[in-house]
């Protein structure tokens, strides 16, 4: 403000796409390619906002014109609650898998039961991009999946 320099906070939620080479999403992928089961700490019943890294860049570059404020906070997802067992299901189906799926049943310390995205300054800043339950995250998750056995990226 002293500077009259605009600044812009983005706090992205659980991101995933091809270009990732670890985490959630592409954890699932190697194990359901590589393992006889697919284990997960947690119990399953934990929820995640997931966003596209396309989603993320698009929204970037629609916001960053629309800006007013010297400084904004805006959280980039989805506001979408996904319970992390129904992804590793989405994961399972769309790799065309019968493995089980198996979870620790214990909370990770330090890791929140629920983490998804309060979108109230994304839908004012871009009406279009605040998805919720509209987003395709099965759509998406497909595509990435697409690439990573295309590319045989292990």
């Amino acid at each position: 403000n002293c500077f009259n320099i605009p600044v812009l906070v983005f706090r992205p939620f659980s991101l995933f796409g091809p270009h990732q080479r670890r985490l959630l999403v592409r954890e699932l992928f190697e194990q359901f390619q590589r393992e006889s089961e697919v284990t997960l700490q947690g119990t399953g019943e934990e929820t995640r906002d997931f966003l596209h890294e396309d989603d993320f860049g698009a929204a970037l570059l629609a916001i960053l014109p629309r800006l007013a404020a010297n400084y904004t906070v805006v959280n980039l997802a989805t506001g979408r609650a996904t319970k992390v067992r129904d992804l590793a299901q989405m994961m399972g189906s769309l790799m065309r898998s019968t493995k089980e799926i198996r979870f620790a049943k214990r909370e990770r310390h330090g890791h929140p039961v629920s983490w998804v995205a309060d979108t109230e300054n994304l839908k004012d800043l871009a009406p279009t991009l605040a998805l919720g339950a509209a987003y395709d995250l099965e759509g998406r998750l497909r595509a990435t999946v697409e690439v990573w056995a295309r590319d045989k990226l292990t």
